[in-house]
């Protein structure tokens, strides 16, 4: 290999070996198939000094669209005599017209990778595998490209330029068609000149042989005479034979007759036939010496004349039949040459027809492909936003049930702080008519205690001081008991504890009443100790006040807790509601869903079914487009059948 340029980028496929190029150095990559196949840069060295090399390979394992075993080649260089950097990259992009999406991750892996470089000046060859017109190519040269217009399987632009080939080659082959039809139509028109050519020709033969054939009738008139001489000849030999035969039959009752003879008669008979056969020849030579003598001296000039004539006829027979033998070897040479010329262009137009097919078949696989894929891509996408809406629902729908179980805690909540506020606010003006009630009743009694008993006994005062303050005491300490016990327990125990009291209580003042009563009884103070009994029972009076507003509290009390019960139970039995309701929803929209996919699906497997039949319908055009070729190529071989018939023929009658 001798080459003087600066670089050459080669990518090989198959077994490469390598050859040595003069003051150039090769860098090689393979690519990571078993097969032997990559991409090859050759620089030359005293233009270039390598500075970093740069092997690209696009499969990555795992990766979904980078599967493919291609490879691209990169080389750092500086030009030694300005000592600029170029960068030179080499590459084999997947071939797959359907894998548009294979091509562009290459190529944008690639173009990263040389824009990682960083080196402005970028030579960029190889064997990208896409048509000028082609989105991928827009994509090279512009930098950008729309994915939403784009399908897989045209980004390349193969299949349109294969579609254009193919209309390409149907226009050749129509075009070559019509002028083999012209040449052909030429050819028969030649033909049929030559033809009517040779008819003329061998008209004027047959006017000149017709001319010969009087002039041989006239010159028969004169050989009429020659016959009747020879009819005369052969009269007598005829006569000569039957005397002979007649001799022989006497000969043979002769011999029947003289059997002891018969030797002998014999060979006189012997002697007598030889004898008589040269006697007959001698004198029948005569006669016909004589004959000929007479005619040819008679006929002598014009046999002559008529001899010249026929040989000059026979040599211009000779020529013309030369000639014949010539313009048939040439017909046949034209005719092999039209039959090895129309053979050799069916076998093309076959060939053709068979490409043509195979691409129509690629073409529809193609298409079918596409049609596949975008049903697919369909299919997935309408999944993929019946599953976002079906999520969006369901996000709407809890959000939606948050903010109704927010606002039910809301109000529930509101209203719960409403009722504990009154039943604080019953509870405090319960407490503070206790207190007051209390205080009322304790001044009173104080006051009527200290001024009824101050003049009675200032011993019994002294100890009902003692008492009432004891009392007193206890009194606040067990009042300050009840409201702690309804303030923070506000349940059941708060009647048997006060029951308690009351007993406790009851039994104390019965004690001390009947140890009053008895120093009253003492003392004779009768009439003051029905007042005390009566204020007695005015107080126990307040009591069962007291406690009856207690019962009434504790009731309200019991009554907001089932209420409370009641609204967490109505709240829950909602909620289980909802989420009975959500799983019904659910549950809807799983079987519409189903419902959907399997529709769907039944539209795929008719769209399937569509195209299998559109593939049915193109193999059956085919066959039948097939079986026209070969009723075409039966009736063309039986229009050569029958020209050959008709050049036989009028071979025939031209020799005839």
């Amino acid at each position: 290999m001798k080459h003087s340029e600066a670089m050459i980028c080669h990518i090989f496929h198959g077994l490469y070996r390598h050859h040595d190029i003069k003051n150039h150095i090769a860098i090689l990559m393979l690519t990571g198939a078993e097969t032997h196949d990559g991409c090859s840069i050759f620089v030359k060295e005293d233009l270039f000094q390598i500075e970093a090399e740069i092997e690209l390979e696009f499969h990555q394992p795992g990766h979904a669209i980078l599967d493919r075993h291609n490879v691209a080649l990169a080389l750092s260089l500086t030009y030694k005599p300005t000592k600029d950097t170029v960068v030179v990259a080499t590459t084999h992009i997947l071939f797959n017209p359907r894998r548009g999406d294979v091509k562009l991750a290459q190529m944008q892996l690639l173009l990263s990778t040389l824009h990682a470089l960083n080196i402005p000046h970028v030579i960029l060859c190889g064997d990208f595998n896409v048509t000028p017109k082609s989105a991928l190519y827009a994509f090279l040269s512009k930098g950008r490209l729309d994915g939403t217009t784009v399908y897989t399987g045209d980004a390349s632009g193969q299949f349109a330029h294969r579609t254009q080939t193919i209309e390409l080659l149907h226009a050749a082959r129509k075009k070559d068609k019509a002028k083999a039809t012209e040449n052909a139509s030429l050819a028969v028109a030649e033909f049929q000149a030559k033809l009517q050519e040779l008819q003329d020709r061998h008209e004027k033969e047959l006017e000149k042989q017709l001319d010969f054939a009087q002039t041989l009738v006239a010159d028969k008139v004169w050989m009429a005479t020659y016959k009747h001489i020879c009819a005369e000849m052969e009269s007598v030999q005829g006569e000569l034979v039957q005397r002979y035969d007649n001799v022989a039959a006497e000969l043979k009752k002769a011999v029947d007759r003289l059997q002891q003879q018969d030797e002998g008669f014999q060979r006189q008979l012997k002697d007598a036939k030889e004898r008589w056969s040269v006697q007959e020849k001698v004198r029948r030579d005569q006669w016909t010496d004589e004959i000929k003598k007479s005619t040819i001296k008679a006929l002598e000039p014009d046999v002559q004349a008529i001899m010249t004539k026929c040989k000059e006829n026979l040599d211009k027979a000779k020529e013309a039949a030369a000639w014949m033998a010539a313009y048939e070897k040439e017909k046949e040479e034209l005719l092999r040459r039209q039959r090895e010329e129309y053979e050799r262009k069916l076998v093309e137009a076959r060939e053709k027809e068979r490409c043509k097919l195979m691409y129509r078949l690629d073409a529809a696989d193609a298409e079918l492909q596409q049609q596949l894929n975008q049903q697919r891509r369909r299919l997935q996408d309408e999944s993929e936003k019946l599953r976002s809406d079906m999520m969006a629902d369901m996000r709407v729908l809890k959000q939606q049930h948050a903010r109704d179980l927010d606002e039910m805690r809301a109000v529930e909540r509101q209203r719960i702080d409403h009722e504990m506020a009154a039943l604080q606010k019953d509870k405090d003006d319960v407490a503070r008519r206790f207190e007051a009630d209390a205080a009322a009743y304790r001044d009173k009694v104080q006051s009527e205690m200290e001024g009824k008993h101050l003049a009675a006994v200032a011993a019994v005062r002294s100890e009902m001081d003692k008492d009432k303050a004891a009392w007193e005491v206890e009194m606040i300490k067990r009042r300050d008991d009840k409201i702690d016990m309804v303030i923070d327990k506000l349940q059941q125990e708060t009647e048997k504890k006060v029951a308690a009291a009351e007993a406790k209580m009851a039994a104390q003042y019965d004690a001390d009443m009947r140890v009053r009563y008895s120093s009253f009884r003492r003392w004779g103070d009768g009439k003051r100790w029905q007042e005390v009994d009566k204020k007695r029972r005015a107080a126990a009076e307040v009591e069962a006040a007291w406690m009856d507003k207690n019962r009434e509290l504790y009731d309200k009390c019991a009554k907001l807790d089932e209420a409370r019960d009641m609204a967490v139970a109505a709240q829950n039995a909602q909620a289980s509601a909802l989420r009975a309701m959500e799983d019904k929803l659910a549950r809807c929209m799983e079987k519409s869903h189903v419902a959907y996919v399997a529709e769907m699906r039944g539209n795929q497997d008719d769209v399937l079914e569509k195209l299998h039949a559109r593939v049915r319908a193109t193999v059956a055009k085919k066959d039948d487009m097939i079986e026209t070729l070969r009723a075409e190529l039966h009736l063309a071989q039986v229009r050569i059948a029958k020209c050959e018939d008709i050049i036989q023929d009028q071979r025939a009658q031209l020799i005839s």
